[in-house]
């Protein structure tokens, strides 16, 4: 997939196109991203947590515990997921001012 000269090598994804047209993130506040790690985690992390809490709490089922003691389940939902977000606001606008302000091409 080749780009035309007036298309940066960094386009933005199609997800952060349709967030923007829903009106859920602004490139230009990136106090948005701190909403959307927020979303994330609820929709990523807070189902799993109820769905292993509910047998725990009512039933006593131990097995069900083991989500909230793992480790790598943290890793995942509560770091990894809002870094990735965040890196997007932080890395992509740095790319693209590096891509427009070298005049040479590659």
């Amino acid at each position: 997939m080749a780009t035309t000269p007036d298309q940066g090598i960094f386009v933005e994804p199609t997800h952060v196109t349709v967030l923007r047209r829903l009106r859920l993130i602004r490139p230009e506040h990136r106090a948005q991203a701190l909403r959307r790690v927020i979303m994330v985690v609820v929709v990523a992390w807070v189902p799993l947590a109820i769905l292993c809490a509910v047998p725990w709490l009512a039933f006593g089922d131990e097995e069900a515990r083991s989500f909230f003691i793992d480790v790598g389940a943290y890793g995942r939902f509560l770091l990894a997921v809002p870094i990735l977000i965040l890196s997007e606001y932080i890395i992509l606008p740095r790319l693209g001012q590096r891509r427009s302000s070298s005049s040479s091409p590659i």
